[in-house]
């Protein structure tokens, strides 16, 4: 549904997110991009037919942490586990989150 492949109307994109928003969930997914926001490290997902793209907001507790998500690139497969905060661009933002 939250796909760009996805032919649901934003109105069925809304009351979708009004039902999954704090769930919590833990997904395995390809990154697409890493960034820093906010405090957190932001692990970015990529969209495919079937897969949801998310925004994984994540806080390291430890240099051990960093350096694993400072060595992420592309197409490589991360765990995210965390709660809905919402939706931004079709993607899912999870937040707070951790990755394992």
């Amino acid at each position: 549904m939250f796909s760009f492949f996805s032919n649901a109307t934003q109105i069925q994109r809304d009351e979708k997110e009004r039902e999954i928003k704090g769930k919590i969930v833990r997904w395995r997914l390809p990154v697409y991009n890493v960034s820093e926001r906010h405090g957190y490290y932001v692990v970015q997902t990529k969209s495919r037919p079937g897969l949801v793209s998310t925004f994984c907001y994540v806080r390291l507790s430890d240099d051990a942490a960093k350096q694993y998500v400072l060595s992420l690139k592309e197409n490589d497969l991360i765990t995210c586990k965390g709660q809905i905060a919402g939706t931004s661009m079709r993607s899912i933002e999870i937040r707070p989150a951790v990755l394992q």
